[in-house]
């Protein structure tokens, strides 16, 4: 608005001047706003961002610059992660499971991370009775905020953790005589 009146304020403010100049000039300046936010966002912020890294966006970095042959296992309560497609851009060697399934679908011909997405103290502790020489990691950000808990298992570990980790107890709900049933 203050470009366009500086324009009609000057002389000449004929017609072709508005017509032709003040466009042009918009249009650049629209322009010139729209590299500059592009330049932000897309090129900046998306390379970089905002220098607070968050749960699954930390867990999905870890699993790029982890991604040797091994398998990663996601255990997530409630699951986000580990199903999205997303983490295929990562590493296509991934699963989601819960700790219930540990060791019956675990795969004893790779090594294996699982990924432990919140502080489960029930899902640490079965790995480590599975799996008791695993390397436990826990990850935080710089402001110390929990972000997960990896843990890597060998080959070899990961064979003998079938043998090793009792199947967990299954509980059977038979149902309930309703009264007056025999």
């Amino acid at each position: 608005f203050a470009i366009e009146r500086t324009f009609l304020a000057a002389p000449p403010a004929r017609r072709w001047y508005r017509v032709t100049v003040l466009p042009a000039v918009l249009l650049g300046l629209g322009a010139w706003v729209a590299l500059q936010n592009y330049q932000l966002f897309f090129v900046d912020y998306s390379a970089k961002g905002d220098g607070r890294l968050f749960q699954v966006p930390a867990a999905w970095r870890y699993v790029r610059q982890h991604c040797d042959g091994r398998r990663f296992y996601f255990l997530a309560a409630p699951d986000p992660t580990g199903s999205e497609p997303m983490v295929d851009i990562f590493c296509p060697e991934h699963q989601a499971i819960v700790i219930e399934q540990v060791p019956a679908l675990i795969d004893d011909r790779k090594a294996a991370t699982f990924i432990v997405m919140a502080w489960q103290r029930t899902a640490i502790e079965r790995l480590q009775l599975c799996y008791p020489a695993a390397e436990l990691t826990e990850h935080r950000a710089q402001d110390q905020r929990f972000l997960f808990t990896s843990v890597a298992v060998s080959q070899a570990d990961v064979k003998a953790g079938r043998s090793r980790c009792p199947l967990p107890a299954i509980e059977l709900k038979l149902p309930q005589p309703q009264p007056g049933e025999p």
